[in-house]
């Protein structure tokens, strides 16, 4: 499953999923130079996670399809013990999954 971040949390985000097997995928340019070397650097595939920030840094917000929502919440609890998750259906295939930091 792919996840394209952006923002604030980009480079400690893409780090959390890479180190749980995650491909980013449509890297920016500074993330890519940071993790360049990691596996799972812009591997293409067909699910695509899209992460960015949310309330002016506040958090984020992940506009994702039903497929892997429950894994990426459950991997976001444990890791950041304090983060309050929220899912908004947008409609059939999409969802909105805010995380306040």
């Amino acid at each position: 499953m792919g996840l394209k971040i952006r923002g604030i949390y980009a480079t400690a985000l893409t780090r959390l999923f890479l180190d749980h097997g995650y491909c980013i995928v449509e890297l920016s340019r500074p993330i890519r130079a940071r993790f360049e070397r990691r596996e799972n650097i812009n591997v293409p595939t067909s699910i695509k996670f899209d992460i960015r920030d949310w309330r002016e840094g506040q958090g984020i917000i992940m506009s994702v399809e039903p497929v892997g929502l429950e894994q990426i919440t459950r991997l976001l609890r444990k890791s950041l013990f304090d983060a309050v998750c929220r899912i908004k259906e947008e409609g059939p295939d999409r969802f909105s999954e805010q995380a306040d930091m």
